[in-house]
């Protein structure tokens, strides 16, 4: 049976408007913009190219320039452009997800950073993967987003939104943070521990995995709750489904001063006793782009190292 967050593009739809954002200015060096001016360069060549603003001025700081393509404000991304290329890393993609939640922009990852989850397409390589995506030999896949509200005197007082997790956590002055979680209502635990990480499934293969949590899928609908360095260890994981709402509540305690909540890693001010932290699935999805060669499963053996001998044959959909 087909996932469920697979999406079936129509039979031959091209991209022909492209868009493309890099890395921020600050995370580039010298070799990463020359890497980035050559898709510039071959996106040119290949049609309609229009480049993200910031990422045009960082092209420009290093005497790279291109007079061919058009600039244009990421926000206004998505009435210029049928697609986004995004040339970077997790975090490149995580920041342009969230700019552009609820646009429906697919998305189409070139990896320049080190994992790469969601960035398929190698830099080393990219254009003969780039020509069949943008021929149209691509599948699309949606991907849930975490939504958080910071509740505070019964008031809310901040929205914010994730596509890999969302975590409190202790701050600089709390040796632990204090919490009380509620799942739909229902009294789960109080727990005392570094951080508490609510993930998708796209997270799953982030911080929530560096705490023993499971890897999921990213068609099942679900997320999952893990506790980091609790007091007690038989806070262990949990998959909860992907329609729960959990309230986490900043609990009582003489140390507890100045945690924290992020969302991708962008935080918040710091909480208070008595905050409410809600989390909740979005109605907002991201959009991937994926080349057809592309294999969930090669994807994390080949990122987490898992063990492949190569010598030792292995079965072929043939003969399943």
């Amino acid at each position: 049976m087909a996932s469920p967050n697979l999406i079936t593009a129509p039979l031959n739809q091209t991209f022909k408007r492209i868009g493309l954002v890099g890395k921020p200015a600050h995370t580039q060096t010298s070799a990463g913009l020359a890497a980035l001016a050559g898709v510039v360069a071959w996106l040119c060549q290949n049609g309609e190219c229009q480049i993200e603003t910031h990422t045009a001025v960082s092209l420009a700081s290093f005497g790279i320039s291109h007079n061919t393509h058009i600039i244009t404000d990421l926000r206004e991304m998505p009435a210029q452009v049928d697609a986004l290329i995004v040339v970077g890393g997790d975090g490149t993609m995580l920041a342009v997800a969230r700019g552009l939640a609820g646009s429906n922009m697919p998305l189409i990852g070139i990896n320049q950073g080190q994992l790469g989850f969601m960035t398929d397409i190698s830099l080393q390589d990219f254009s003969t993967d780039l020509n069949t995506v943008l021929q149209g030999g691509y599948t699309l896949e949606s991907r849930s987003m975490i939504q958080g509200e910071l509740i505070r005197n019964r008031q809310t007082i901040a929205h914010a939104l994730a596509l890999n997790d969302a975590v409190i956590a202790r701050g600089n002055y709390a040796s632990m943070v204090d919490v009380c979680v509620h799942i739909d209502q229902k009294l789960t635990y109080h727990l005392r521990a570094d951080a508490l990480v609510l993930a998708t499934p796209t997270g799953s293969t982030a911080y929530a995995l560096s705490s023993n949590g499971p890897i999921m899928h990213p068609a099942v609908p679900g997320f999952v709750l893990v506790p980091v360095a609790p007091q007690t260890l038989s806070n262990r994981p949990i998959v909860l489904p992907d329609h729960s709402v959990i309230d986490v509540l900043l609990e009582p305690t003489s140390r507890g001063i100045g945690a924290t909540a992020s969302f991708d890693m962008q935080q918040w001010p710091a909480l208070q006793v008595h905050d409410i932290v809600r989390l909740s699935k979005s109605p907002l999805k991201t959009i991937l782009v994926h080349p057809l060669s592309y294999d969930y499963y090669h994807t994390l053996r080949h990122k987490l190292h898992w063990t492949y001998n190569p010598i030792v044959p292995h079965l072929q959909a043939t003969t399943i």
